[in-house]
């Protein structure tokens, strides 16, 4: 989880600072907002264009979604492997008696 927050801090420091002069990386406030559109998939593609660097923001908003993506599936696959042993642990006990 550690991991998932540093990426996010860093996602937003770099995404305010090329592109603060869009309405929706104006602060930190709202670029944190709208990382957490697009992890949830509602973000549009669109606003980079009115930008400098317009496909340079497109980069790193898919390169943002696929990280975090991943992220969160390892964690979701790890929270996974801890229930399934604590099961067969519980399983293991239970069939001794």
């Amino acid at each position: 989880m550690i991991v998932f927050i540093v990426c996010v801090i860093g996602f937003v420091v770099v995404l305010h600072g090329l592109f603060q002069d869009l309405p929706n990386f104006k602060d930190y406030e709202h670029t944190l907002r709208t990382l957490f559109d697009a992890a949830v998939g509602q973000h549009d593609f669109t606003e980079f264009d009115y930008g400098p660097n317009h496909y340079l923001g497109i980069f790193i908003m898919g390169t943002y979604i696929t990280l975090t993506m991943v992220v969160l599936i390892n964690l979701v696959i790890a929270r996974m492997a801890v229930s399934v042993s604590a099961f067969s642990r519980y399983l293991a006990v239970f069939a001794k008696n």
